[in-house]
């Protein structure tokens, strides 16, 4: 049996912009929870992610928590939706260094292709 992806590391922004299937990480705050719908409106500055929390255990999320998840992107309507397979609470990560960290990796990867 094949595993599931561990998601490539994508900002928010960059969500709308792939394809479906793509398996995906994002970070980003809580802005909105959803339970009776099982959704998750996820939030990185300007941008937003709509993010389905059906495969994961029920969890009391609040907004501005930081969260990371990691799930595959259908698109519903023309807009995407990211089914969550891994969800975890990451409260306390300074976004802004990761966010600087990820940039720099995506450049060298580059390189060295």
């Amino acid at each position: 049996a094949q595993l599931p992806s561990h998601g490539v590391v994508v900002s928010i922004r960059d969500v709308p912009t792939l394809p479906d299937s793509s398996s995906v990480r994002v970070t980003g705050s809580v802005s909105e929870f959803l339970p009776s719908e099982q959704r998750l409106l996820l939030s990185r500055q300007d941008h937003m992610c709509m993010i389905d929390t059906s495969l994961i255990p029920p969890c009391a999320f609040r907004p501005g928590m930081l969260v990371q998840v990691i799930g595959d992107i259908k698109y519903v309507q023309d807009q995407p939706l990211l089914l969550a397979r891994v969800l975890r609470e990451v409260t306390g990560m300074d976004l802004d260094l990761y966010e600087r960290a990820i940039a720099m990796r995506t450049s060298f990867l580059a390189t060295q292709r």
